[in-house]
């Protein structure tokens, strides 16, 4: 929508300046051939007083804007200026229409009425983004290899989109240090260090950080959509660790307790709740 308003707001600039240029040639064009008659001796001002001076000028295209005296104030602009300030006029108000149009939403966010959760009710009911977009409403992740160069560019990459939604999930559990992995690195890590404290006594009775097993995260899906995200991470963590999904939409959590029951997820559950005033108590959730 930017895009498009900048590209109409571009577009209705090089239209006016076109109009410009063309009525101030023909403006100055005229008002020179005037200039010429009243400077025709020798190039210099006329041997009169400056009141028989502004006559002669305003003999020309000039006259109406020179003239001190008429019976409307339009008499005293030349035509040309008159049509360019139409022109101009005409723009700024086409300019200002086609910006209320394209900033104006079409669907106003309403919280007491729910308006998001109703349109994706709708969605969720016709079955549009499931069937397009599969479990997962977002995006992927497409590596160097996988993406098309050169004229094939604007082919669909390498890669099955589906599997660039789980990649990407993956990708943002990396850049947090939340990944599986990572905290299985981190404690063990942890052992290690508390190993190296511990005297040959002390590790031979019994190590609790050793034999502790992973504590069990509480996750939180904000905007779970069909639950296709909590779904992956109920499972990427495993049974100890527990999912809950939100969504303003009561067809999507229906959908997304199905696929749930479907697939085999029970450490996954969803709510009809709203992100913006969530009723969970604070450090509910490690993630």
């Amino acid at each position: 929508r930017r895009l498009a308003c900048a590209r109409m707001k571009s577009l209705l600039i090089i239209v006016a300046l076109l109009a410009c240029s063309v009525q101030s040639k023909q403006f100055f064009s005229r008002g020179s051939t005037s200039f010429k008659k009243v400077f025709s001796t020798k190039g210099e001002l006329p041997k009169s007083s400056f009141s028989e001076f502004v006559a002669k000028t305003a003999a020309g295209p000039w006259q109406a804007a020179l003239r001190t005296v008429g019976s409307s104030p339009l008499q005293h602009i030349p035509p040309q200026m008159q049509a360019l300030g139409i022109i101009s006029v005409a723009v700024g108000v086409l300019s200002l229409w086609i910006n209320k149009v394209l900033w104006t939403p079409s669907r106003k966010y309403d919280q007491a009425s729910n308006t998001v959760g109703k349109e994706y009710d709708a969605w969720e009911k016709e079955g549009i983004l499931e069937h397009y977009w599969g479990e997962h409403i977002h995006l992927g992740v497409y590596e160097e290899p996988t993406r098309r160069t050169g004229l094939f560019a604007n082919l669909p990459p390498r890669k099955n989109f589906i599997q660039a939604k789980l990649d990407f999930i993956d990708e943002m559990l990396r850049f947090g240090r939340m990944h599986p992995d990572q905290l299985q690195e981190q404690r063990e890590k942890d052992q290690q260090q508390q190993q190296t404290q511990q005297t040959e006594e002390n590790l031979s009775e019994s190590n609790p950080t050793a034999s502790q097993p992973a504590p069990p995260l509480k996750i939180l899906d904000v905007g779970c959509g069909i639950g296709g995200t909590s779904r992956f991470l109920a499972k990427k963590f495993g049974a100890s660790a527990s999912v809950v999904g939100i969504t303003l939409s009561g067809n999507q959590a229906k959908r997304a307790a199905e696929l749930a029951e479907q697939q085999g997820v029970p450490n996954a559950e969803f709510r009809v709740m709203d992100a913006l005033a969530m009723d969970f108590p604070d450090d509910t959730f490690d993630l």
